[in-house]
């Protein structure tokens, strides 16, 4: 039997080669087709909390998502290590202000988030407002949790 389809022949070698890829796929593979995706992946459970960070920052996509995920990148910054998130929530969220301020705030008062990383977010919503609507980034300065951090940011604000 002759075929005599070149169709017929791609299709047998490409379903050929795809079986044999997924047999083959190392870790290194499915970072690199994670690293594809137009959104930031979830951590994984084999993942270290390191690892998930050093993928993340060191993709080449990172600040695309930053800017047009903004809402999806915080939940991925959430899950780096304990020490590197504080520095990545303001930046990630000051981009999620800017993409869109009314769903930003939403975020703020309906995500169950802990106590540090609201007053966190909080704060960074003051401060875009302090120059444009400063009697609302006072009402926002005066949700943040830790009373330090809130009667120097009202004072702050109070001598602007």
């Amino acid at each position: 039997m002759v075929i005599r389809s070149p169709l017929i022949i791609i299709l047998f070698f490409v379903g050929c080669y795809s079986t044999e890829f997924e047999k083959g796929t190392s870790q290194r593979d499915i970072i690199g087709i994670d690293s594809n995706q137009s959104f930031p992946r979830k951590i994984r459970d084999d993942e270290s909390r390191e690892d998930y960070y050093q993928f993340i920052v060191s993709s080449k996509k990172y600040t695309y998502w930053k800017n047009n995920y903004p809402e999806e990148t915080l939940h991925v910054v959430l899950d780096f290590p304990v020490e590197k998130i504080d520095d990545h929530l303001v930046d990630v969220f000051r981009c999620f202000l800017n993409f869109n301020f009314n769903v930003a705030t939403d975020f703020v008062e309906e995500e169950v988030l802990g106590a540090h990383h609201k007053d966190i977010a909080i704060e960074v919503i003051v401060r875009s407002l302090q120059v444009d609507d400063l009697g609302m980034a006072v009402l926002w300065a005066q949700d943040i949790n830790d009373d330090t951090k809130r009667h120097s940011l009202i004072e702050e604000l109070a001598t602007h």
